[in-house]
């Protein structure tokens, strides 16, 4: 399955490059993310989310490694999954790229899906990605607002 998408978010390069590697931050931006931890291998970490989109739901836990990384610029992901309907692997890429006074995130990647999430079907699985990267991104976009008012 297709995963993409395209986001701007409202603060320079830098900072939302901060955001999206700061484990509190992703604690708070991840729906239902339970636990987001370093795990002591370099950019790897640890997570817990409680999901409940549609027909997707459970608690899911998982590893996600971040490879490739050119700071400020764009870093490949790998993430595995695990919970009571099945589970998630997948592997992506995320560019961030200078628009305006913010930041174009841009993010392609694939992910395959085992156990009874299978047969949920590929298209009310997108459905729910789309959803869940939505509010990921709303949230660092929250985020990167927020901190821009503390700072002044």
């Amino acid at each position: 399955m297709n995963v993409s998408g395209s986001y701007l978010i409202p603060s320079p390069r830098l900072g939302v490059w901060t955001l999206l590697h700061d484990p509190d931050v992703l604690r708070r931006a991840v729906p239902g993310c339970q636990s987001f931890e370093a795990s002591g291998e370099p950019g790897a970490y640890a997570a817990t989310m409680a999901v409940g989109v549609g027909p997707i739901r459970g608690r899911f836990a998982g590893k996600v490694t971040l490879a490739d990384v050119r700071d400020g610029e764009a870093y490949a992901m790998t993430l595995q999954g695990q919970g009571p309907t099945g589970f998630v692997s997948g592997t992506g890429n995320v560019l961030l790229s200078d628009e305006g006074a913010g930041t174009r995130v841009t993010v392609q990647g694939d992910a395959q899906i085992g156990g009874t999430l299978a047969q949920v079907g590929s298209r009310m699985i997108e459905t729910a990605v789309r959803v869940l990267m939505g509010q990921f991104f709303t949230a660092i976009s929250d985020e990167a607002l927020r901190e821009a008012t503390d700072k002044s």
